[in-house]
């Protein structure tokens, strides 16, 4: 990543970072991933065009699609978040993956089962979500309690309404980086400033500032070039990198 902007993943007095090394490796590892699983499944639905009719497969694929993009859409209503594109890209990527499984079991039995296990158990979501729940139960750290309100002197002043605490941020609510547009992208690294602004547990906030290091690493995968201006312009935590991200060379 990008060296010499520790301000843009944490507000002032916190700390922060760009990535790091930590965040390379991951998005390495997540760009690995995705390269293997790409390949995979592509042998995995080229088998099963060859093996069955192209109307059952697509028959198959839309049946998958749909059901996986409706279990998306029925989560994110629990969680207030209906974003059409992710719903979608993830309905595909179901209808693809069930496809590209039962070609790759057609293709070699028991040991295209046991490579289609081994990339879901390795996917880098299952394994955010494990980090994420182990982050949770090590402990949730400290709330800040809303403060007192003075006591009623009898004054003519108006009283002001009790301070109301402010939700718990779930940053595990937010869509992977890659699924979201280079716009949406921007706007989500905007958004995050904002919630890592309101108080909050120990816990919820480093979850925050790993989510935004997620954003800085995307940033670069899509455009380093258009990272590095906005850098150079003297970017800020709070700053918004529409025009140089979206701005291809």
């Amino acid at each position: 990543m990008v060296i010499g902007c520790t301000e843009m993943t944490a507000t002032a007095g916190q700390p922060g970072g760009c990535g790091g090394r930590g965040g390379r490796i991951v998005a390495r590892y997540r760009d690995a991933w995705m390269l293997v699983t790409a390949v995979t499944a592509t042998v995995g639905v080229w088998t099963a065009l060859q093996t069955w009719p192209v109307v059952g497969v697509l028959g198959a694929f839309v049946c998958v699609a749909f059901v996986g993009g409706s279990l998306a859409e029925a989560a994110a209503r629990e969680r207030g978040r209906r974003r059409i594109r992710p719903l979608l890209a993830i309905g595909a990527l179901a209808g693809v993956g069930a496809v590209g499984a039962a070609g790759l079991m057609v293709l070699s039995g028991a040991l295209g089962l046991l490579v289609v296990v081994v990339l879901a158990a390795s996917c880098p979501k299952v394994w955010a979500a494990i980090r994420r729940r182990q982050s949770r139960a090590s402990g949730p750290g400290l709330r800040q309690d809303p403060p007192e309100q003075p006591a009623d002197t009898g004054s003519s002043t108006v009283a002001t309404a009790p301070h109301e605490e402010w939700p718990e941020p779930t940053p595990e609510d937010a869509p992977e980086p890659w699924l979201l547009g280079d716009y949406e992208l921007c706007c989500a690294w905007r958004k995050s400033y904002a919630v890592l602004e309101r108080p909050h547990s120990t816990a919820t906030h480093l979850r925050l500032v790993e989510q935004r290091q997620l954003y800085l690493d995307e940033f670069e995968r899509r455009n380093p070039t258009g990272l590095a201006e906005w850098l150079a312009s003297g970017a800020r935590a709070a700053g918004d990198p529409t025009r140089f991200i979206m701005r291809r060379s």
